[in-house]
């Protein structure tokens, strides 16, 4: 039987400061010490005093009481400095965390070493809510406050939370509206803005919207130039009341057009000449003969 260890000399912790050592390093390593020593308040309060530097120092000149002890500094010390983290936290971090520099081998292994952490101490029961509490919270982000903050998550609980989520998002609509707000009217379509009652049969929805000149809002969208030009003409004859040719073209006309042929020339005028004979020069109209 090995005799315990008798620790000579006054209670001596490691230096801490906020701004360049870890708080979580100097925990265990505090704890550790304060384990083996279970040393008095007089003597707990001046290794603090002498281990604590910078804003720390400040710090504990305000927590410092004559009733002082590790049990009760180590939970204001953890919420002040240290970052609080449930195992289900830890482990839902875990799932999602990706390597930034390619390194997949070191990524495994900080995440094993961080997982081992949250499991250490634990019963089988215990790591399966933790790991469903971490599921939970990928696929429903609303009980990520639960799982954040309860250290040791309860199975009935966790199925309260889920269950909570779910009836709320069954009473509300899109947008985090109530559901009673949607009723009466048909969402996402816009209402019936015609008129209403007798004067519903002289309106006509077909009737071609009259827009305001100058104004963006009311306005058509401009077409384009090219198109336009592109666009056949509508054709109609005020002479001949007729819609398959225009009064340019028409044979009514004196100062008519004619129309180019493929080739790009004009055709020459066809005159059909009558009362005319065949031995008489051009241009006599009338002959008489025996």
């Amino acid at each position: 039987q090995t005799a315990p260890i008798i620790f000579q000399g006054p209670l001596k912790l490691p230096d801490f400061n906020p701004e360049s050592d870890d708080a979580q390093s100097w925990h265990n390593a505090s704890a550790i010490i304060i384990k083996h020593r279970k040393p008095s308040v007089p003597e707990f309060a001046m290794a603090l005093t002498q281990s604590l530097k910078g804003n720390a120092a400040r710090w504990v000149a305000d927590v410092m009481s004559d009733s002082l002890t590790w049990e009760t500094f180590e939970p204001l010390f953890r919420l002040k400095y240290c970052r609080i983290d449930t195992p289900a936290a830890i482990l839902h971090r875990s799932m999602g965390a990706r390597a930034t520099d390619g390194d997949v081998n070191k990524l495994i292994a900080e995440q094993l070493a961080k997982i081992r952490g949250a499991f250490r101490g634990k019963s089988t029961d215990e790591c399966g809510l933790i790991v469903a509490t971490a599921l939970a919270v990928r696929a429903e982000p609303e009980i990520r406050r639960y799982a954040y903050t309860h250290e040791h998550p309860n199975e009935v609980e966790l199925f309260q939370e889920l269950k909570a989520v779910k009836g709320t998002r069954q009473t509300q609509g899109p947008h985090g509206l109530n559901k009673g707000h949607f009723q009466g009217q048909r969402p996402f379509k816009r209402p019936f803005q015609g008129p209403q009652g007798p004067e519903a049969k002289k309106w006509r929805p077909n009737k071609p919207i009259q827009y305001d000149q100058g104004t963006s809002k009311t306005s058509p969208p401009q077409q384009n130039t090219q198109q336009q030009l592109q666009q056949p003409r509508k054709r109609w004859c005020k002479k001949c009341k007729m819609n398959n040719h225009d009064w340019e073209y028409c044979r009514s006309n004196p100062n008519r057009k004619f129309p180019k042929s493929a080739g790009g020339a004009t055709p020459k005028l066809e005159e059909k000449r009558v009362n005319t004979c065949a031995l008489n020069p051009q241009g006599q109209l009338t002959h008489q003969g025996k």
